[in-house]
Parts: C-alpha cells; structure tokens; sequence
C-alpha cells in the first residue's frame, strides 16, 4: 500500500467509518479512489460512497467538491510514481510532474491521444489548476470544448 495514502487515511479510520458497507469484492481504498475521480470527473457517486468520502473529510458536505486532502488522496492513488502498485511505479513521487508530463509518460497508465491537441491542452491546464487548489470542481462547466 501507497504510504502516503496510509498517512492520509489511516486503516483504522476506514474501518470505524466503513461500518457494515458493502461493495462486494473491491478493497476499500480501491472504493475510495474510484469515487473520489467519480466526483472529480464531474459525475455522481453512490451515497454511501459519498458518506464515507464526506466521514473520512474526502470531501465536502455539498458532496461536489474534492477538500485538500481528497485532491491529495486522489494523486497518490493514481500518480504512477507514487503509487508502488501502478505498473508504471518509478520510485518516489514527483510532486512536480505536471499533468502533461503525467499524461505523456511513456510508462504512464493513462493516455490522452484521442483527444485534439488544443483539448488535451484545455484538460492539462485545469488538472494542473485543480492540483494546486486553484480550480474548484464547481467551476468545471467552465471548462467548454468543440463537438
């Protein structure tokens, strides 16, 4: 496990507000995660998802909005170099690596490609606000691109 994400979110704090929640198969940091770029993306999450992000101050009680701290969660869960268990782990984590250096990592998980160079540029700029807190999810129909 990610020790960032461990010094973040303790075990035992999942634990105590997990309580009898059941996702099936998937680890609870797995849940976590995933909700948390749910909500990140824009899109809506189960509401016992979203209790337990609000319960572990994930995010915020509008449930729209990632807090500094599930911003932080969100980068080391899926930063390949600071996540030990992405396939592309390089060591430690690279708090300077901007989004385009992430999305172009030749070893990197996530790819852009389908996207035009002006789009891809759009989408590099607000992560890159987004990271550094300048940049509320509220504010992300601002984000517009051509059809």
């Amino acid at each position: 496990m990610n020790n960032e994400l461990s010094e973040l979110v303790s075990d035992e704090k999942i634990n105590k507000v997990w309580a009898n929640a059941n996702f099936g198969d998937i680890s609870k940091r797995d849940v976590i995660k995933d909700a948390l770029l749910q909500i990140a993306g824009g899109f809506s999450t189960g509401g016992t998802a979203a209790y337990i992000l609000k319960e572990l101050g994930l995010i915020r009680t509008s449930g729209e909005d990632l807090t500094k701290m599930g911003r932080r969660y969100l980068f080391y869960a899926f930063h390949p170099k600071a996540n030990p268990t992405s396939p592309s782990h390089t060591g430690t984590a690279d708090n300077d690596m901007t989004a385009e250096e992430f999305f172009n990592d030749p070893g990197g998980m996530f790819t852009l490609d389908f996207l035009s160079e002006e789009e891809r540029q759009t989408i590099y700029k607000a992560i890159d606000l987004f990271v550094k807190g300048k940049l509320r999810m509220a504010d992300r129909t601002t984000l517009n691109f051509k059809s």
